[in-house]
């Protein structure tokens, strides 16, 4: 009985909507709502490229720059929607610049102030300026992974 009561806490905290969450940011009834958002970012997967015959006829040599800009969309909307105090966790698994540190320059950029980083800890993958990446040929095969983290500071 007590583990059905802490599932139905837990499905309570959770919310699923149909909203675009990059223009979710935008709505001044949502910002500002969460302690905690992971923003596991559309990239452009070379890991995939490599891998994928498919894949690699798909992708172009823009597609990370077109990317970015999705991606700043995503991260720029989550930051608005973070409670002061909140932790937000950006990821990818692209290797680009453009889409990892790139991104997270443009968040400093618009609110400096307001950010404040918490380079991630693990054992695996090296610091960025502003995150940890993880590639495949440094850490047994796993990634390519970006992973930055930061705080969003009191007013």
């Amino acid at each position: 009985m007590l583990d059905e009561h802490l599932e139905n806490e837990r499905r309570q905290r959770v919310k699923v909507s149909g909203f675009d969450a990059a223009k979710l940011g935008s709505r001044k009834s949502e910002r500002e709502r969460f302690d905690a958002i992971l923003l596991d970012a559309p990239c452009s997967s070379e890991r995939h490229v490599i891998q994928s015959k498919t894949a690699l006829a798909k992708w172009k040599p823009g597609r990370p720059r077109f990317l970015s800009q999705r991606q700043w969309s995503l991260l720029s909307s989550a930051f608005l929607l973070l409670k002061e105090g909140g932790s937000l966790v950006y990821a990818t698994c692209a290797i680009s610049p453009v889409e990892n540190d790139g991104v997270v320059e443009r968040l400093f950029s618009k609110y400096g102030t307001q950010v404040s980083i918490d380079l991630p800890d693990f054992e695996i993958g090296e610091n960025t300026k502003y995150g940890r990446m993880i590639m495949p040929d440094q850490c047994d095969g796993m990634g390519p992974m970006y992973v930055a983290r930061f705080f969003k500071l009191f007013g």
